[in-house]
């Protein structure tokens, strides 16, 4: 109807808006109703940053503009509307700052800012449960020559991507982080880009299978899509094997699995790291994974924890819990050889529990060396 109503008339000039072009039909582009698309991406950090200057000099507020500028560079792939529903939601928590005898609202300060980022969400990345990682180095007992490893492949050719061009330095597209379970891949892929105020999109299997043939490599090429309107950007695979396990080893007559393989291996080649996109992946089974997609990353052993890390998973544990001083921390870094940090947080929770098992009233009792044997017989390495 529109088409046709379009070939009836002179002078009339028709301007559409979409959120997105695939979804428009197909009749539209081939009758030539649609002849020229415009693409509007998000807004860089300096747009970011004049946004920002207009719509919070509306309010009455104490930032510098230091602060602003620091702002501008939090809020990657944050459309306008993004920004203005931060800037209302900044408002919310001005609003319960104020004094509950009082009806003026305090400033708006730096800190109103920071605590809505955990809130609001770019519109663009929504749909893959894009996130703000709030995990630090810190977080992450050892592991020093892996977080190096791991900054200075992802991190810095995002951050010094002119150096990079300068020096002629062919950055990696991606990392394929494997080693045991609960060896921290997946908190260090999470620190990396909360240190790095990178924008992070997880992705695990199920969220890009669908039984509708196409649906799953489109759902593929919209991540990409997301994640480059979002950059810089972290796109984290965890546990990648489940979606690229050696082509042709998947049973059912779909072969989805292949396609979407496929897919992301075209995604992968078309990937400027320069431009602001990096790869994440993780895996317990790097011998199931298809070699093509092997071959497009760097790859990062990420082992147990020696006895160094063993000791910083304890000693950042250990403090928090009410310890008697028959605690022998060197017999219990010797007694977990082989065991994950996950493994590690486990047994000080098992020994915890064992405590209150024993007294579930008591607020004075402590934690003794007798509950960590006893949690030592409970929670065994796995690896």
């Amino acid at each position: 109807m529109l088409s046709n109503f379009l070939n009836s008339v002179r002078n009339v000039l028709m301007i559409a808006t979409a959120c997105k072009c695939s979804a428009l039909c197909s009749t539209l582009k081939k009758r030539g109703v649609i002849e020229k698309e415009v693409l509007f991406n998000v807004p860089m950090p300096a747009h970011r940053e004049k946004i920002l200057t207009d719509i919070i000099g509306r309010s009455k507020h104490d930032l510098s503009s230091k602060e602003v500028l620091e702002l501008s560079h939090l809020t990657h792939g944050f459309t306008g509307q993004d920004l203005k529903r931060l800037c209302n939601e900044a408002e919310e928590f001005a609003w319960e700052r104020r004094n509950i005898t009082s009806s003026v609202v305090p400033s708006l300060n730096f800190m109103d800012f920071k605590e809505s980022l955990k809130h609001i969400k770019p519109i663009s990345v929504a749909e893959f449960n894009f996130e703000i990682p709030d995990v630090k180095w810190a977080d992450i007992g050892g592991m020093h020559d892996v977080k190096n490893a791991v900054t200075e492949m992802i991190d810095w050719p995002l951050h010094l991507a002119e150096q990079f061009k300068h020096f002629k330095i062919v950055p990696c597209r991606g990392i394929l982080m494997y080693g045991p379970p609960g060896c921290s891949k997946t908190m260090i892929a999470k620190a990396l880009a909360s240190e790095g105020h990178l924008n992070f999109i997880p992705i695990k299997g199920p969220q890009i299978f669908n039984k509708y043939v196409g649906k799953s490599e489109k759902c593929v090429s919209e991540l990409f899509k997301k994640a480059r309107s979002a950059a810089p950007c972290v796109i984290f695979f965890d546990e990648i094997d489940s979606i690229s396990s050696v082509r042709g080893s998947t049973s059912g007559n779909s072969n989805v699995a292949d396609r979407v393989l496929i897919q992301l291996l075209i995604e992968i080649d078309g990937i400027d790291v320069l431009q602001g996109v990096s790869i994440i992946a993780a895996t317990n089974r790097p011998d199931i994974i298809d070699p093509s997609l092997l071959r497009r990353f760097d790859q990062l052993y990420v082992p147990l924890p020696d006895d160094a890390t063993r000791k910083e998973i304890l000693d950042a544990k250990l403090k928090k819990m009410p310890l008697s001083s028959d605690v022998d921390l060197s017999y219990l870094i010797k007694a977990t050889e082989n065991y994950s940090g996950a493994e590690i947080v486990e047994l000080c929770r098992e020994a915890g529990m064992s405590l209150l098992k024993e007294d579930i009233t008591s607020s004075t009792s402590l934690v003794t060396m007798k509950h960590f044997h006893e949690a030592l017989t409970h929670v065994l390495p796995k690896t």
